[in-house]
């Protein structure tokens, strides 16, 4: 089952305050205006996921899963990209 926006932010802010995301299913969740600077997504399925407006800088997406996704406005700053997964992604304004 996809993990949603709540669950993310619990993930982020719980105790230990994990940003290992890595391997996670977040299909179609909302992830938009989301601080994930520095977050592991490597691997991560994000097909459909709207990350507009997050902050994604040194990120790891590597393999990520982001088909269909919103990046519209996403600062992608030293992410890495490699093998990721980004057809038919909405891409526009992105740094």
């Amino acid at each position: 089952m996809a993990l949603d926006r709540q669950h993310v932010i619990e993930r982020l802010e719980g105790p230990g305050g994990s940003r290992d995301l890595s391997g996670l299913d977040l299909t179609g969740a909302d992830l938009s205006r989301m601080d994930l600077r520095g977050a592991d997504l490597s691997g991560a399925l994000m097909e459909a996921a709207d990350l507009s407006g997050a902050l994604l800088d040194r990120a790891k997406l590597n393999r990520a899963m982001l088909a269909h996704a919103r990046l519209i406005g996403t600062r992608l700053v030293e992410a890495d990209l490699r093998e990721c997964n980004l057809g038919a992604a909405q891409i526009a304004r992105a740094d």
